[in-house]
């Protein structure tokens, strides 16, 4: 594994609930899911890590595609604390406490203790459990079995967290080109992208998010990204069948206007 020799996720990443480590390390390292379409990372890659929940997708970044920059942007801190001691390992990522939004100020996330990678400003707890049992049915899951292994995970806490622009943390940022905008926040995709101005779209070559189809919401996206020069391609994961769930991803290599 390049960047980290010793590095084994499924030892090395904790996380109260193994199961979920297991999950993401199947979708991110074994599918390689966020390197799919026509995205291109490899060593020496700056990438913006926007939702880095416990820091899966982070160390893929840095361990198996060798960027030399990982910023990692999570609000909660419950979940911060196990993504700053997930990554404390890698020299090439950096860890924020605090979520990408349209406006900086504070916010109000709802925080699933029990199934954390779905927590989110724009939260649906009865959505979120139709879902997530989709996806269970899926991979072959007894329907019987569903509602005993959801109980309480989506029990909700409130929390406020803080939130800044993507404009902003890009101005601030050394690196001159973004190889790589990577968003999985669960709902607020369009409030995310609503971050950035021109200056910071000019230095997005790449971006890959997760985004789930409510009210034309992938659609709006990839207006937007063609607008300012992308070429997308949209994917699902098996796994991921009937639940609106899709990936999309947009490459402007090449030299497109934006």
């Amino acid at each position: 594994m390049s960047g980290a020799p010793d590095f084994d996720p499924r030892r090395d990443l904790h996380h109260p609930n193994p199961a979920m480590v297991e999950f993401q390390v199947s979708e991110i390292f074994d599918g390689r899911w966020y390197v799919g379409g026509p995205i291109e990372l490899g060593p020496g890659a700056v990438v913006l890590d926007i939702g880095a929940n416990i820091g899966v997708a982070a160390s893929f970044f840095a361990a198996e595609c060798g960027a030399a920059e990982v910023h990692s942007f999570e609000p909660i801190p419950a979940i911060y604390e196990l993504l700053r001691r997930n990554l404390a390992r890698f020299e090439a990522c950096r860890t924020y406490n605090h979520g990408l939004g349209s406006a900086s100020g504070p916010a109000e996330f709802t925080y699933y203790p029990r199934n954390d990678a779905m927590s989110s400003r724009f939260a649906d707890p009865d959505g979120d459990e139709v879902l997530v049992r989709q996806a269970m049915l899926n991979v072959g899951t007894r329907p019987e079995y569903c509602d005993a292994l959801l109980q309480g995970h989506f029990e909700v806490e409130s929390i406020e967290c803080p939130i800044r622009t993507l404009a902003e943390v890009i101005a601030e940022l050394a690196a001159p080109r973004i190889d790589l905008l990577k968003i999985d926040v669960e709902r607020a995709e369009e409030d995310v992208l609503a971050g950035l101005d021109d200056p910071a779209w000019r230095r997005i070559d790449q971006v890959v998010l997760e985004v789930e189809q409510i009210d034309g919401e992938i659609e709006r996206i990839e207006t937007l990204l063609e607008s300012r020069g992308f070429r997308l391609e949209r994917a699902q994961e098996p796994q991921m069948a009937q639940t609106g769930v899709y990936y999309l991803y947009g490459s402007c290599r090449g030299g497109a206007e934006r």
